[in-house]
């Protein structure tokens, strides 16, 4: 399947949800995906589901690269930019725990893991029913290219 987003601007967040095989290339196809879309802006929460990831290729340099351009592109430039992964699954964690050795260090970044759409809602300050919907929420896939599905 890939790698898909949505962005849901009443609630300031860019939910973006792997499913299947994860690697950096995907991650550099959603990249160019954000720069075209006028709805990906400086300042959105962003929120990384890894529930229905089954498998990681992760270049670990490529990544970190990566990394420096997304805070580049999505931090405002007034506050501190909040990365949110969901991680409810072994594999998903141990991955998420790897994201958060990368983000170490890196100035104006709030990093946050969550393993329950509980502590989802908690961190993102939204009722339980919200997360849940958001989290079954369409986005199309399409071979390893991710498109976005507009959240109006």
């Amino acid at each position: 399947m890939g790698v898909g987003y949505r962005v849901f601007s009443e609630m300031g967040l860019l939910y973006v949800r792997y499913v299947g095989v994860h690697n950096t290339r995907m991650t550099e196809q959603l990249y160019q995906l954000y720069n075209d879309d006028p709805e990906v802006t400086p300042g959105l929460i962003c929120l990384q589901d890894c529930s229905k990831i089954t498998k990681a290729q992760l270049d670990v340099e490529a990544r970190r690269q990566q990394m420096a351009r997304y805070r580049a592109r999505l931090k405002h430039p007034d506050r501190d930019w909040q990365v949110l992964y969901y991680c409810p699954t072994k594999l998903s964690h141990s991955l998420t725990e790897m994201q958060r050795m990368l983000w170490h260090g890196r100035e104006g970044v709030q990093f946050q893991m969550a393993d329950s759409p509980v502590m989802l809602a908690d961190i993102l300050r939204q009722p339980l029913a919200r997360i849940e919907k958001l989290l079954r929420c369409d986005i199309r896939f399409s071979a390893g290219r991710p498109t976005s599905l507009s959240a109006r």
